[in-house]
């Protein structure tokens, strides 16, 4: 097991006896040590964190996103620190992980240790200019924690599985801006660049598609998105991972892909959607939420199109977990996201979203 420090859990330490126990360096949010072979985490709670570079963040599945060392410029995974922690597990270094919940005071959380492959992220360093950040993601070790998380994640999971289900946005004061003078001139592009950024506006992890990396709107470049992902989680089979790469865009909460949006903007209505079939043939048991977005005046044809035989007949039938988003209420929601991003999950966009019934339940295409 390694050095075990004579502290129990929520039990406050001053800076001065952090040191002390564990031999480490002062003063600095990762601190290592030569001499107990420990490495010391402090995720900071005090007034100051909220407007650091080292956000560390907390996800719904009880694993905390903690960010890597380096103020200026692309972080890189060989540093100090960095290293230290991704080498951890392999070495049998222990780390140990403190709220720093006011100044010179540390509350101790206990062991962690990485539960997932280290990614990349697209963040402003200290100066305020995009680079690429490591993030590492990381669960406490205590079993009653564990359990409680894998329980909570059983509850979300059944959660985002009620399509029809109204969402607690619909309860909120709600903005209802004028949509935009001509929104059938609006571009792909647009289209994507607003997902991207509500993706992030809402705290999540945001990736575009592999093949549109390079695109841009209005001068703000796709690949400098707050949030966006330089890669996707690795826990799907090696065909879902080469089809999801290429989808328009993808909200992420850590390593759980949350949403993912394919828009329909041609005429022809049909280059999204086999995308979205692929993807449930090869992943029936998939737990994302699947959207297509598209101008109003092609509702109908969409909604036709989710029902053909060759989507109806997986299973489950695609109209059963991919809904339609006209481009008004998106648009609509993005100035509401931007007024409500903290009070937001991605369940919200259940309140704008059609689904198509079944042509046993009478649709049919005008």
């Amino acid at each position: 097991m390694g050095f075990e420090p004579d502290i129990r859990r929520d039990d406050e330490l001053t800076a001065a006896e952090l040191t002390a126990t564990f031999q480490c360096q002062q003063g600095k949010g990762r601190r290592c040590s030569e001499a107990t072979d420990s490495l010391v985490l402090v995720v900071d709670h005090t007034h100051k964190h909220a407007a650091s570079i080292y956000a560390d963040e907390w996800d719904e599945s009880g694993v905390l996103h903690y960010r890597g060392t380096g103020l200026r410029g692309d972080q890189s995974l060989d540093y100090g620190g960095n290293r230290r922690l991704r080498d951890a597990e392999a070495k049998g270094t222990g780390v140990f992980l403190f709220d720093k919940t006011r100044s010179g005071r540390y509350v101790y959380q206990g062991r962690v240790r990485l539960v997932d492959e280290s990614y990349r992220r697209r963040e402003p360093d200290v100066d305020g200019q995009p680079r690429w950040v490591w993030v590492f993601p990381l669960r406490l070790l205590a079993r009653a924690a564990a359990a409680a998380q894998a329980a909570a994640a059983t509850v979300e999971t059944q959660r985002l599985f009620q399509p029809t289900l109204v969402s607690d946005h619909a309860a909120m004061p709600r903005s209802t801006p004028p949509s935009p003078p001509n929104v059938e001139a609006t571009s792909h592009d647009e289209i994507q660049w607003r997902l991207l950024e509500m993706g992030a506006l809402l705290g999540l992890d945001v990736w575009v598609a592999r093949n549109d990396r390079g695109r841009s709107f209005e001068d703000q470049a796709f690949l400098d998105t707050p949030r966006l992902r330089e890669s996707l989680p690795r826990q799907f089979e090696a065909e879902v991972m080469a089809l999801i790469q290429h989808i328009d865009v993808l909200w992420l909460r850590g390593n759980r892909v949350e949403a993912a949006f394919e828009i329909e903007h041609t005429t022809s209505v049909y280059s999204g959607l086999p995308q979205m079939s692929d993807l449930v043939t090869l992943h029936p048991n998939i737990l994302i939420r699947l959207y297509i977005v598209a101008p109003d005046s092609r509702r109908t044809r969409v909604l036709a199109e989710l029902v053909r035989p060759t989507f109806d007949a997986l299973e489950p039938p695609l109209r059963s977990i991919c809904g339609s988003i006209p481009y008004s209420s998106l648009f609509r929601e993005a100035e509401t996201v931007r007024k409500y991003q903290d009070q937001l999950k991605p369940g919200f966009l259940n309140g704008i979203t059609e689904y198509a019934p079944s042509l046993q339940e009478g649709y049919r295409s005008a």
